[in-house]
């Protein structure tokens, strides 16, 4: 008499519950007790939404007048629930010229631009690049936006400094092996090499940032004669493609001279660079 009991176990429901518990028992006279209670629960259902992430990058970035940028948009999905009617738009300003994008926008209207992308998953990516060519001075801004049918909205902008490239491109020999520098009245340097050493052409435009970059770099060579005492021509002008230039190889032992220059996107010309070079015999 008096005394009680309790019971407890846990079960998954997925709809709303009434739940009855019934208790039976004989007092004591052996006659039927009987007991029953109820207990209702109604599920609250979990709602999930989807949140839209766009962000945007431009690359390079200070770029040349007429050089191409490219934008990564990116947009993520990052909510619990999915995301319908995902729309793109990329509206570039005066200044900034569409050339192409990957992949191809549905619709082109001037300098905007929209992908329709359908349903994004929570956790779906999707990544768009876009190419523009800077044809004004200054600093270009675009935006790009993502909207869907759930009435969502975000957007990013980035701006892309356009400068003008009016220095050329500085050219470099560079040599592979033993060599010696000897200096002559303290402004004219001639180079010693064994034939093994060769030599290769570096060039690099200017401004270090901003540029349009080495378009084009090209040189001749030139062997003195003793017996004539002038310079003959080995070959005229030619384009450099990164190959190994072995003096020797082209007419033994002796002084050589090299002369080159390298041109850039823009046109920018580099003043003939030249330096005399003598293979020795070991």
């Amino acid at each position: 008499v008096g005394e009680s009991a309790s019971y407890t176990y846990i079960t998954t429901i997925y709809a709303d519950t009434i739940n009855t518990a019934t208790i039976t028992g004989e007092d004591e006279y052996g006659g039927s007790l009987t007991k029953t209670a109820t207990a209702s629960v109604e599920v609250i259902p979990t709602l999930k939404y989807p949140f839209l992430e766009i962000t945007k990058t431009d690359n390079p970035d200070p770029i040349y007048y007429g050089g191409e940028i490219e934008y990564e948009i990116v947009v993520k999905n990052i909510g619990d629930g999915e995301a319908t009617g995902v729309v793109l738009k990329d509206e570039m300003e005066e200044g900034l010229q569409y050339l192409s994008a990957i992949p191809s926008p549905d619709e082109i209207n001037g300098s905007n631009m929209t992908w329709y992308l359908g349903t994004m998953q929570p956790g779906d990516v999707i990544t768009i690049y876009l190419y523009a060519k800077a044809v004004a001075f200054g600093v270009l801004n675009n935006t790009a936006f993502v909207t869907c049918d759930e009435g969502l909205y975000a957007e990013d902008n980035e701006t892309t400094t356009v400068i003008e490239d009016n220095e050329p491109p500085h050219t470099k020999k560079v040599f592979h092996g033993e060599v010696q520098n000897v200096s002559i009245f303290g402004i004219y340097i001639l180079h010693y090499i064994p034939k093994t050493t060769y030599i290769t052409l570096k060039a690099v435009d200017y401004p270090l940032t901003g540029n349009s970059g080495v378009n084009h770099t090209y040189y001749r060579i030139w062997k003195w004669n003793n017996d004539t005492d002038k310079w003959e021509l080995i070959f005229d002008w030619k384009e450099y493609f990164g190959e190994a230039i072995y003096l020797y190889d082209l007419r033994g032992y002796g002084k050589y001279e090299i002369e080159f220059y390298s041109i850039d996107r823009r046109g920018n010309v580099e003043e003939m660079e030249w330096n005399d070079v003598y293979v020795y015999k070991e």
